[in-house]
């Protein structure tokens, strides 16, 4: 069940296996490693060799130059693994506390938001001060080319944005109809959406979880079915890589 997946500049794909309850590295040669998590849930190990800490559900993964962040959803918390040695020896420690941690993302203040999947909240986390949270639904998030924090609304079918100022907007779904290729954005119906990504163009890419697809919203805010991809039965999460390359767990 892979769950979520982040992208590192040196090549390396990490991504949340959930119900085995760890975290995987895939190298830039393909070589698989577990980078947290025992294989049993549960809750253990900060201080100690992330591989030797037990998990509970990971879901969200987010990166940055203080390690990987893991959205260890049943245990309430986020955990960190220092990545400075690539390598599962890494230590492990709890970073932050929330009720169920699904969605993470980096926004362009390095902040860490965190998306609380049983209170339909964002919760915004600072290294410093106290956190600060918005009532809003949703289940994943990423920031696009202009700093704005789009979030997946599984629940409603859409795709919201949250720009720099605070104001909230509807970027994709809403429709009752079924039309994808070359309509609008706000015409196209989601049906849970799981995730959302962007690339360096500014095009963005859907997990459309219960059409069984990956939808793409094109920069000018045309939707297209994204169909060079083989069939998907539960595009779980959708990521872009350093390089543009889409990547798509198949839950």
């Amino acid at each position: 069940a892979p769950r979520n997946v982040a992208a590192a500049i040196d090549g390396s794909v990490y991504f949340s296996d959930f119900t085995r309850h760890r975290v995987f590295r895939v190298a830039p040669d393909g070589a698989l490693t577990t980078i947290a998590g025992t294989g049993v849930a549960g809750f253990s190990g900060d201080g100690g060799p992330a591989s030797a800490a037990q998990l509970n559900y990971p879901a969200g993964l987010a990166l940055n130059f203080r390690g990987l962040y893991i959205a260890d959803s049943q245990n309430g918390v986020v955990r960190r693994v220092a990545l400075s040695n690539g390598s599962s020896t890494a230590p492990i420690d709890t970073f932050a506390h929330i009720t169920t941690p699904t969605g993470m993302a980096f926004d362009v203040y390095g902040a860490l938001r965190v998306v609380d999947a049983a209170h339909g909240t964002l919760t915004q986390f600072l290294s410093t001060g106290a956190p600060t949270t918005v009532k809003l639904p949703a289940d994943d998030l990423t920031v696009d080319l202009n700093g704005s924090l789009l979030v997946t609304d599984a629940a409603n079918g859409l795709i919201r944005s949250i720009a720099l100022d605070g104001s909230i907007g509807i970027l994709a779904g809403g429709s009752d109809g079924s039309s994808v290729d070359g309509h609008s954005a706000l015409e196209v119906t989601l049906k849970l959406p799981g995730s959302v990504a962007v690339d360096p163009s500014g095009n963005l890419y859907i997990a459309d979880r219960g059409n069984h697809r990956v939808v793409k919203v094109n920069a000018n805010g045309t939707a297209a079915h994204i169909s060079e991809l083989p069939s998907v039965a539960d595009p779980a999460s959708v990521r872009v890589d350093a390089a543009g390359n889409l990547l798509v767990t198949d839950e």
